[in-house]
């Protein structure tokens, strides 16, 4: 996120940062859900999150896992 902030800082100037919103999942549950073969489950999962990230004003969501992608199209 500090990146994220200097380059707020640098484009707006002064005390400026980005207005960041997250939700951190708990991983032990997707995992569990992959390694069952359950991706329906866990796009769910990514997809609620998804859409209460985007009720809260997020425009855009930022996936941090190497295997979630997989099912970020649903």
């Amino acid at each position: 996120m500090n990146g994220i902030n200097k380059a707020v800082r640098d484009r707006l100037g002064g005390l400026h940062s980005g207005h960041i919103l997250m939700e951190s999942l708990d991983f032990e549950s997707i995992v569990a859900m992959q390694k069952a073969g359950d991706w329906d489950a866990a796009a769910d999962v990514l997809g609620n999150s998804a859409k209460h990230l985007s009720a809260g004003g997020a425009d855009c969501v930022l996936i941090c896992t190497n295997t979630m992608h997989i099912i970020a199209e649903e």
